[in-house]
């Protein structure tokens, strides 16, 4: 019973973010770059209290200096902000500049042009099934996945690559700055309240070791409060995130058009579905490193029609929750198939194609002989 209630209130609230982003695309409202008011206010709250902590202990250790029990709390109250706060994020190892992939860059400005999106400064190339943006300490970023590249067609690259920079163009990164940094905080408490934990050497069952009765009840509300916030903000930043995807679909359409940005979708499907086969596929004797990436890749295509079609229409059938970054697939969909025409531009011209393809290669032959090596170690 009260699953149903939730499962009908996850759908409420699902078909209305649905609904605001189709409202927002059709009235221009797209560049947000403060959460929602509860969730900024949460947020806010929780990255304050660090600093709340290690002001006090500054209190503490001056007003009555030179007082032990000053001190003492004084000192623990500084340690205590240090542990929790939130750590700065760095530049993901391996970005490169404009000198090492100049074609590349040249596509994502024309498509940055289009999206009236910042230029990227730097990219990001894995052996990844994916594509993200990113903004680091105001440097935005692109990360495109070997794989993913390999996998799709001109046509649904562009789609990808104009979905993440509409999230940068939407100030996407921007908005989830302030959660995401309140959720280390958080993650900082549970790892601290979790210090007494311990695994039983002869049951192997996760332990706890009592402090005390009064110290115990003090830690159970306090790990209540954390895991509730922990909840709450989750749960908005989800909402949150759900909305930017409809609205990052929105871009890739306005780049790549309406079929591209399906087809992509579809894509992302297979890609899930024809895990098993890649799972088999090992280095051959002398292969080079693009080659072994490609064979991975092509498992996407090579996935059995009616294991395509099971795929396809599970994510059909999959239903509006707020326990997941993304919204289904089929209401993406419908929301690229639901805008209207006359709102949309001309996909790009891209005539560089073949440049970029061929710089790329170079990279992914590195980063699949990499992936080769790890095989060799094992």
């Amino acid at each position: 019973m009260i699953e149903k209630r939730i499962q009908k209130l996850n759908q409420k609230i699902g078909e209305g973010i649905y609904l605001s982003a189709l409202q927002d695309f059709a009235s221009g409202r797209t560049s947000r770059e403060r959460p929602g008011a509860l969730l900024w206010g949460l947020s806010a709250l929780v990255v304050a209290c660090p600093y709340v902590f290690a002001a006090l202990g500054v209190v503490l250790l001056f007003v009555d200096f030179p007082n032990l029990l000053a001190l003492v709390f004084g000192g623990a109250f500084l340690g205590l902000g240090w542990m929790l706060r939130p750590r700065k994020p760095q530049l993901p190892v391996g970005a490169v500049g404009r000198d090492s992939l100049p074609e590349t860059f040249a596509l994502l400005d024309a498509i940055s042009a289009q999206l009236d999106a910042p230029k990227v400064s730097k990219v990001v190339l894995d052996n990844q099934f994916n594509a993200y943006a990113a903004e680091v300490r105001n440097t935005p970023i692109v990360g495109i996945g070997a794989l993913l590249w390999l996998a799709s067609d001109r046509p649904q690259r562009l789609a990808v690559l104009g979905h993440e920079l509409g999230h940068l163009a939407h100030r996407d990164t921007r908005r989830i700055a302030l959660p995401d940094r309140a959720l280390m905080v958080l993650n900082a408490w549970q790892n601290l309240l979790d210090m007494d934990h311990y695994v039983d050497a002869h049951t192997g069952v996760l332990e706890r070791e009592s402090n005390g009765i009064f110290a115990d009840l003090f830690s159970a509300a306090l790990r209540g409060i954390v895991d509730t916030l922990t909840w709450a903000i989750l749960k908005l930043s989800f909402a949150e995130s759900q909305k930017a995807e409809y609205l990052a679909d929105a871009s890739g359409l306005r780049v790549a058009g309406r079929q591209a940005s399906l087809a992509a979708l579809d894509l992302l499907v297979r890609i899930d579905a024809s895990g098993a086969l890649r799972s088999g596929i090992l280095p051959r004797q002398g292969e080079a490193g693009f080659d072994f990436l490609s064979r991975l890749a092509a498992t996407v295509e090579q996935l059995p029609p009616d294991q395509a079609e099971r795929a396809l229409a599970a994510h059909s059938a999959e239903k509006l929750s707020l326990d997941t970054t993304h919204p289904p697939t089929a209401y993406r969909q419908a929301f690229i198939n639901g805008l209207p025409e006359a709102l949309l531009e001309p996909p790009l011209e891209i005539a560089n194609w073949a440049a970029i393809e061929s710089e790329l290669k170079a990279h992914f032959e590195k980063i699949g002989r990499r992936e080769i090596a790890a095989f060799e170690v094992q």
